[in-house]
């Protein structure tokens, strides 16, 4: 039997079931957002540390001979970063971030790579 609230005046209701095609939650998931795979650079695995209001994400992502870049992922296409560790992203899509070597930071910035000032 299912339970329906009633109005005075108007007829009994009963919700309608739910769809059958409904997915199922995501175990941790938040409600309102979704969960995406975002892929590699063509090895087994990748890590997202930043994400902006836009749905841009950044991290690293294992290459097909095993070493790891950074990666820019931008409406279902990941960009390969190099060296740059990628720290953060903003809103305009400069990604923020250090070489592997350690020698500074950087902005990635319409596939450049800019010194940042000391």
């Amino acid at each position: 039997m299912q339970l329906s609230s009633r109005s005075p005046g108007r007829p009994h209701q009963p919700h309608p079931p739910p769809p059958a095609s409904a997915a199922a939650p995501v175990p941790g998931a938040v409600a309102g957002y979704r969960l995406v795979e975002l892929g590699t650079l063509g090895g087994d695995s990748s890590s997202a540390v930043a994400m902006n209001n836009r749905g841009d994400v950044v991290g690293r992502a294992q290459a097909a001979d095993g070493t790891y870049s950074g990666f820019l992922w931008r409406h279902g296409r990941m960009t390969d970063l190099g060296a740059l560790t990628p720290t953060d992203v903003n809103d305009r899509g400069q990604v923020v971030g250090y070489p592997t070597d350690g020698s500074g930071g950087y902005v990635w910035l319409k596939r450049k790579l800019l010194a940042t000032p000391s």
